[in-house]
Protein backbone atom coordinates (compact mmCIF):
# COMPACT_ATOMS: atom_id res chain seq x y z
CA UNK A 1 0.00 0.00 0.00
CA UNK A 2 3.04 2.37 0.95
CA UNK A 3 3.81 2.88 -3.14
CA UNK A 4 0.26 3.52 -4.36
CA UNK A 5 -1.66 4.92 -1.35
CA UNK A 6 -2.29 7.95 -3.29
CA UNK A 7 -4.57 5.50 -5.85
CA UNK A 8 -6.47 4.26 -2.90
CA UNK A 9 -9.36 5.28 -0.86
CA UNK A 10 -9.18 3.03 2.59
CA UNK A 11 -12.38 2.35 5.15
CA UNK A 12 -11.96 0.05 7.76
CA UNK A 13 -14.16 -0.58 11.25
CA UNK A 14 -13.55 0.04 14.64
CA UNK A 15 -15.66 -1.97 17.07
CA UNK A 16 -18.32 0.55 18.53
CA UNK A 17 -17.98 -1.27 22.22
CA UNK A 18 -14.80 -0.52 22.62
CA UNK A 19 -13.88 2.81 24.96
CA UNK A 20 -11.48 5.15 24.31
CA UNK A 21 -7.82 3.17 24.78
CA UNK A 22 -8.78 0.43 22.83
CA UNK A 23 -10.33 2.80 19.91
CA UNK A 24 -7.28 4.72 19.81
CA UNK A 25 -5.23 1.11 19.65
CA UNK A 26 -7.35 -0.16 17.05
CA UNK A 27 -6.50 3.27 15.03
CA UNK A 28 -2.69 2.12 15.27
CA UNK A 29 -2.90 -1.24 14.25
CA UNK A 30 -4.82 -0.52 11.55
CA UNK A 31 -2.82 2.10 9.92
CA UNK A 32 0.23 -0.84 10.74
CA UNK A 33 -1.39 -3.76 9.30
CA UNK A 34 -2.26 -1.70 6.21
CA UNK A 35 0.97 0.03 5.72
CA UNK A 36 0.05 3.32 5.42
CA UNK A 37 -0.03 6.61 7.64
CA UNK A 38 -3.74 7.93 7.47
CA UNK A 39 -6.73 6.08 6.91
CA UNK A 40 -9.88 7.60 4.90
CA UNK A 41 -12.92 6.88 6.70
CA UNK A 42 -12.67 4.97 9.81
CA UNK A 43 -16.20 3.93 10.95
CA UNK A 44 -17.67 2.52 14.51
CA UNK A 45 -18.78 -0.84 13.11
CA UNK A 46 -22.59 -0.43 14.61
CA UNK A 47 -24.44 -3.79 13.56
CA UNK A 48 -28.02 -2.82 15.68
CA UNK A 49 -27.26 -0.52 17.69
CA UNK A 50 -29.91 0.44 20.54
CA UNK A 51 -29.98 4.38 22.03
CA UNK A 52 -28.65 3.63 24.81
CA UNK A 53 -25.37 2.68 22.30
CA UNK A 54 -25.41 5.93 20.58
CA UNK A 55 -25.31 7.58 24.08
CA UNK A 56 -22.28 5.39 25.31
CA UNK A 57 -20.88 6.37 21.82
CA UNK A 58 -20.89 10.09 22.34
CA UNK A 59 -20.50 10.21 25.94
CA UNK A 60 -18.25 7.46 26.96
CA UNK A 61 -14.82 8.24 24.76
CA UNK A 62 -15.17 6.33 21.72
CA UNK A 63 -16.14 9.33 19.32
CA UNK A 64 -13.57 11.70 21.78
CA UNK A 65 -10.56 9.36 20.37
CA UNK A 66 -11.96 8.71 16.85
CA UNK A 67 -12.14 12.91 16.80
CA UNK A 68 -8.51 12.85 18.32
CA UNK A 69 -7.18 10.49 15.65
CA UNK A 70 -8.68 13.09 12.65
CA UNK A 71 -7.16 16.08 14.55
CA UNK A 72 -3.84 13.94 14.61
CA UNK A 73 -4.32 13.39 10.93
CA UNK A 74 -4.54 9.69 10.78
CA UNK A 75 -8.13 9.61 9.82
CA UNK A 76 -9.84 11.99 7.81
CA UNK A 77 -13.15 11.19 8.33
CA UNK A 78 -15.85 9.43 11.24
CA UNK A 79 -18.40 6.98 10.39
CA UNK A 80 -21.02 4.38 11.39
CA UNK A 81 -22.51 1.55 10.23
CA UNK A 82 -25.70 0.26 11.37
CA UNK A 83 -27.67 -2.71 10.26
CA UNK A 84 -31.48 -0.90 10.84
CA UNK A 85 -32.04 2.30 9.27
CA UNK A 86 -34.84 2.80 12.37
CA UNK A 87 -35.30 6.16 14.41
CA UNK A 88 -31.40 5.11 16.33
CA UNK A 89 -29.69 6.02 13.37
CA UNK A 90 -31.50 9.29 13.14
CA UNK A 91 -29.67 9.75 16.32
CA UNK A 92 -26.41 10.08 14.69
CA UNK A 93 -27.54 11.85 11.56
CA UNK A 94 -28.70 14.59 13.67
CA UNK A 95 -25.56 14.90 15.91
CA UNK A 96 -23.71 15.85 13.06
CA UNK A 97 -20.77 14.28 14.27
CA UNK A 98 -20.69 11.98 11.12
CA UNK A 99 -19.11 12.43 8.00
CA UNK A 100 -19.71 9.06 6.52
CA UNK A 101 -23.07 6.49 7.50
CA UNK A 102 -23.29 2.84 5.72
CA UNK A 103 -26.88 1.53 6.64
CA UNK A 104 -27.65 -2.52 5.13
CA UNK A 105 -29.68 -2.53 2.07
CA UNK A 106 -30.33 -5.73 0.43
CA UNK A 107 -31.63 -5.35 -2.88
CA UNK A 108 -33.38 -9.35 -3.05
CA UNK A 109 -35.25 -8.70 0.17
CA UNK A 110 -36.14 -4.76 -0.88
CA UNK A 111 -37.16 -6.03 -4.12
CA UNK A 112 -39.49 -8.89 -2.96
CA UNK A 113 -41.88 -6.73 -0.60
CA UNK A 114 -45.37 -6.07 -1.90
CA UNK A 115 -45.92 -3.11 -3.90
CA UNK A 116 -42.20 -2.54 -4.74
CA UNK A 117 -41.05 -3.36 -8.59
CA UNK A 118 -38.18 -1.48 -9.09
CA UNK A 119 -36.94 -3.53 -12.22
Amino acid sequence: MKKRRHEAYIATKVQSNLGYSDVMRSVDDSLKRLQTDYIDAMQFHGGYLTEQDYKRLFHDGPLDALKECRQKGKIRYIGITNENPDHTLLCAVQSGHFDVMQVRYEEYNFSKREGFDIY
